[in-house]
């Protein structure tokens, strides 16, 4: 990961914290904050707020850290603070009749059959279009899970239109 965020290779920065990897933000951004670019500093900090609110030990040693090294920082917590009005924003946006909602369904970690489910939703594909634009921190997240589901979807017409021939 030190290697990736040094470089700002932020794909495979991104990869890694896509498998849920707990980063003490302290030792990437202490006393370096300046060395690295702003994209960096802004994927460590929407991946902390994220792992926060997914975090199934909200208590841990790491989300404290976290919190406390974000909370300590005048510009982190402005950062945070965007993070966690986006989320908010996103689970206040449901998905149908159901009690899933954007937040629910494509910020945490789903089967790809649930998400191929609700890949031709009206909610989602109305959010999607603009989602980079409304979203700019986890829209783009978002987005790409959005397009697995809907690349799934497709792969099970596509085998069953196959199998039925």
């Amino acid at each position: 990961m030190y290697y990736a965020a040094t470089r700002c290779h932020i794909e495979s920065a991104k990869l890694l914290l896509n498998h849920n990897l707990e980063i003490e933000l302290q030792n990437y951004l202490y006393n370096e904050l300046n060395t690295y670019a702003k994209e960096v500093v802004e994927l460590f900090i929407t991946h902390a707020v994220k792992l926060r609110h997914f975090s199934k030990d909200i208590n841990s040693k790491i989300v404290t850290r976290n919190t406390d090294f974000i909370q300590n920082s005048p510009n982190l917590n402005k950062l945070a603070q965007r993070c966690e009005q986006e989320i908010q924003k996103m689970k206040n946006i449901k998905i149908g009749s159901s009690d899933k909602t954007i937040h629910s369904m494509y910020l945490l970690t789903n089967n790809t059959n649930v998400l191929a489910r609700y890949a031709n939703n009206l909610e989602v594909l109305d959010w999607y279009k603009n989602s980079k634009q409304e979203f700019p921190l986890y829209g783009p997240e978002v987005a790409r899970t959005i397009e697995n589901g809907t690349n799934r979807k497709n792969y099970l017409k596509e085998y069953v239109k196959k199998k039925s021939l």
